[in-house]
Protein backbone atom coordinates (compact mmCIF):
# COMPACT_ATOMS: atom_id res chain seq x y z
CA UNK A 1 0.00 0.00 0.00
CA UNK A 2 3.00 2.37 1.09
CA UNK A 3 4.39 1.24 -2.32
CA UNK A 4 1.47 2.38 -4.01
CA UNK A 5 1.02 5.32 -2.85
CA UNK A 6 4.59 6.26 -3.27
CA UNK A 7 4.01 5.21 -6.60
CA UNK A 8 1.00 7.62 -6.85
CA UNK A 9 2.82 10.63 -5.84
CA UNK A 10 5.71 10.40 -8.00
CA UNK A 11 3.11 10.56 -10.56
CA UNK A 12 1.46 13.61 -9.15
CA UNK A 13 4.73 15.31 -8.92
CA UNK A 14 5.86 14.34 -12.58
CA UNK A 15 1.95 15.64 -13.77
CA UNK A 16 2.59 18.91 -12.14
CA UNK A 17 6.10 19.89 -13.81
CA UNK A 18 4.54 18.62 -17.06
CA UNK A 19 1.42 21.16 -15.98
CA UNK A 20 3.82 23.88 -15.60
CA UNK A 21 5.94 23.65 -18.74
CA UNK A 22 2.26 23.44 -19.94
CA UNK A 23 1.11 26.77 -18.94
CA UNK A 24 4.77 28.63 -19.39
CA UNK A 25 4.22 27.64 -23.38
CA UNK A 26 0.49 28.53 -23.56
CA UNK A 27 1.60 31.83 -21.91
CA UNK A 28 4.22 32.13 -24.58
CA UNK A 29 1.80 31.43 -27.15
CA UNK A 30 -0.35 34.38 -25.63
CA UNK A 31 2.46 36.46 -26.07
CA UNK A 32 3.03 36.21 -29.84
CA UNK A 33 -0.45 35.57 -30.68
CA UNK A 34 -0.95 39.37 -31.80
CA UNK A 35 2.24 39.64 -33.94
CA UNK A 36 0.97 36.42 -35.44
CA UNK A 37 -2.25 37.87 -36.35
CA UNK A 38 -0.56 41.18 -37.29
CA UNK A 39 1.67 38.92 -39.75
CA UNK A 40 -1.56 37.37 -40.79
CA UNK A 41 -3.13 40.98 -42.44
CA UNK A 42 0.06 41.81 -44.01
CA UNK A 43 0.17 38.77 -46.05
CA UNK A 44 -2.45 39.65 -48.91
CA UNK A 45 -0.70 43.29 -48.81
CA UNK A 46 2.66 41.49 -49.43
CA UNK A 47 1.48 38.84 -52.14
CA UNK A 48 -0.23 41.62 -53.77
CA UNK A 49 2.67 43.85 -53.87
CA UNK A 50 4.37 40.55 -54.99
CA UNK A 51 2.25 39.98 -58.26
CA UNK A 52 2.50 43.79 -59.25
CA UNK A 53 6.24 43.74 -59.22
CA UNK A 54 5.99 40.62 -61.31
CA UNK A 55 3.85 41.93 -63.68
CA UNK A 56 6.02 45.22 -63.91
CA UNK A 57 8.82 42.97 -64.67
CA UNK A 58 7.04 41.27 -67.20
CA UNK A 59 6.44 44.63 -69.35
CA UNK A 60 10.11 45.94 -68.79
CA UNK A 61 11.48 42.67 -70.36
CA UNK A 62 9.24 42.78 -73.09
CA UNK A 63 10.45 46.26 -73.85
CA UNK A 64 13.88 45.01 -73.32
CA UNK A 65 13.53 42.40 -75.69
CA UNK A 66 12.07 44.82 -78.25
CA UNK A 67 14.85 47.03 -77.64
CA UNK A 68 17.38 44.62 -78.22
CA UNK A 69 15.29 43.36 -81.87
CA UNK A 70 15.02 47.18 -82.60
CA UNK A 71 18.17 48.97 -81.49
CA UNK A 72 17.12 52.15 -83.18
CA UNK A 73 14.06 52.69 -81.20
CA UNK A 74 16.46 53.25 -78.09
CA UNK A 75 17.91 56.28 -79.20
CA UNK A 76 15.45 59.61 -78.60
CA UNK A 77 15.67 61.98 -80.81
CA UNK A 78 16.84 64.81 -77.52
CA UNK A 79 20.32 62.51 -77.50
CA UNK A 80 20.71 63.80 -81.05
CA UNK A 81 21.65 66.73 -80.78
CA UNK A 82 20.82 69.82 -83.49
CA UNK A 83 20.79 67.72 -86.51
CA UNK A 84 18.12 68.67 -89.08
CA UNK A 85 16.27 66.65 -91.17
CA UNK A 86 18.33 67.95 -94.28
CA UNK A 87 21.79 66.73 -92.21
CA UNK A 88 20.07 62.97 -92.13
CA UNK A 89 19.05 63.13 -95.75
CA UNK A 90 22.48 64.27 -96.69
CA UNK A 91 24.16 61.18 -95.33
Amino acid sequence: MEQQLGDLMAAMEAIQKQNAAIQTSVGSIEEIKPMVAELVGWKPTVEKTVAELRDEMGELRSQVQQLAKNPVLSVKPALLGNISEQTIKKR
